[in-house]
């Protein structure tokens, strides 16, 4: 019981209800889907632009442009370490 009044209770005990029905009780999400590559990157150059230096925002412009063109269409759990190490050894050096 959560107080003395029947009507609190019940009410209390419905949200927790809805809560749980929409997975926000314990702050417990569902897993994103798949994210392709591309979506990645307008994502994290959005987050650079307004995090770091504008020089180095222009600089991971140039590299998520390069990889872009690598990854176009892929999604970001099939790329492996070893692409991304192959591609920046091949336009970075």
């Amino acid at each position: 019981m959560v107080g003395p009044d029947k009507k609190i209770t019940k009410a209390s005990v419905e949200k927790r209800k809805a809560e749980i029905a929409e997975n926000k009780f314990l702050d417990v999400r569902k897993e994103p889907g798949p994210i392709k590559f591309h979506d990645f990157a307008r994502d994290y150059l959005a987050w650079s632009k307004t995090n770091k230096k504008a020089s180095t925002y222009i600089r991971d412009v140039c590299i998520m442009k390069r990889f872009d063109r690598e990854f176009e269409g892929k999604y970001l759990h099939k790329i492996t370490t070893w692409q991304i190490d192959l591609q920046s050894r091949t336009h970075f050096n």
